[in-house]
């Protein structure tokens, strides 16, 4: 929009209510996406295991935390100088500050599925499961289109056993369901 404004191909103004309606879809979209992972997140059951650490837990909430901060910055709240730009940009960094707050970037295995990134993986289309490495887990499941697929995870040896027997409760009532 800068550049079209300098090359007088786009008014000053019009080029403002493009950014302006562009940022407010952003923000639409990642207030919307966070808010279907929070209830993703209530309707996922109890937590089973996760594996937190620090640099799973802390250091990306500090960045949302910065992220958000700014974004109430950019918004004008902060210095009282409130343009249409500043607000709607403001508030889309806001929005993306929420969904990071919402994103697991660890897979929690819960009651009913599994929670990974932005995708529910029920227990039902989990295909398989093996240790690649001592500590690396990667686990087999069919997606939404059927297509057999998989992700790899940390677990750390004072957990293995607690993922180990709760996979082979899972695979089991599985193949229970199936046998009746």
């Amino acid at each position: 929009m800068s550049v079209a404004n300098f090359m007088d191909m786009l008014a000053q103004r019009s080029a403002a209510y493009i950014t302006m309606g562009l940022y407010s879809i952003v923000a639409g979209f990642f207030s919307g996406s966070g808010y279907k992972l929070m209830q993703l997140n209530k309707k996922s059951g109890h937590l089973k295991y996760v594996h937190q650490s620090f640099w799973s837990r802390v250091a990306p909430n500090m960045m949302i935390i910065l992220i958000v901060t700014f974004g109430i910055y950019k918004t004008g709240l902060l210095t009282l100088n409130f343009t249409g730009v500043d607000i709607t940009s403001g508030i889309s960094l806001i929005c993306f500050g929420f969904w990071g707050w919402t994103l697991n970037i660890v897979p929690q295995f819960r009651s009913d599925n599994i929670l990974f990134l932005d995708q529910s993986i029920d227990w039902d289309n989990v295909a398989s499961y093996k240790w690649v490495t001592e500590e690396s887990l990667q686990i087999d499941y069919y997606n939404k289109t059927g297509l057999l697929t998989d992700f790899r995870t940390f677990i750390p040896p004072d957990d293995q056993l607690i993922v180990e027997r709760l996979l082979s409760d899972k695979v089991k009532d599985k193949e229970l369901e199936t046998e009746d």
